[in-house]
């Protein structure tokens, strides 16, 4: 009803207060029915990938810290720890997604095509066999 306060949908108990922070912050950002019963089990799954990119993140700097490459044990455990961490992002970008969370998933990139070619721009057009055409009606005019 317009002219009510828009009530958001408060983060699961089973969350983390990391991951319930993520929720309430997500959650801010969107309109109070974005997120419903029907999609709040992707938003949980969200906010707990970030919250594991961010701790695998915090472990790959600590298994970095002072300690060369050149090292066999410290890259095996770099290349365990940055799989990990591309899965998590790859589950973010993936879930976001889902949400239509992303810029990109927010536009209908046909429609924004079509209405870009829908109506064409004066000015000159030099494609048209080496010579210029104009497509504004002063120029048709003359």
């Amino acid at each position: 009803m317009p002219g009510e306060p828009e009530v958001k949908m408060a983060p699961p108990d089973e969350l983390t207060q990391e991951q319930a922070r993520d929720w309430r912050d997500m959650v801010s950002r969107l309109p109070a029915d974005w997120i419903g019963e029907d999609n709040a089990p992707l938003l949980c799954e969200l906010v707990r990938h970030r919250s594991y990119s961010r701790a695998t993140a915090r472990a790959i700097d600590a298994v970095l810290a002072g300690k060369s490459l050149n090292n066999v044990k410290v890259r095996r455990e770099f290349i365990a720890l940055a799989r990990l961490h591309l899965e998590q992002s790859d589950a973010v970008v993936r879930i976001s997604t889902k949400l239509r969370i992303t810029p990109q998933s927010q536009t209908d990139s046909r429609m924004a095509k079509i209405r870009r070619y829908a109506e064409p721009k004066p000015g000159v057009k030099v494609w048209h066999s080496g010579s210029i055409a104009r497509t504004d009606k002063s120029a048709l005019d003359s």
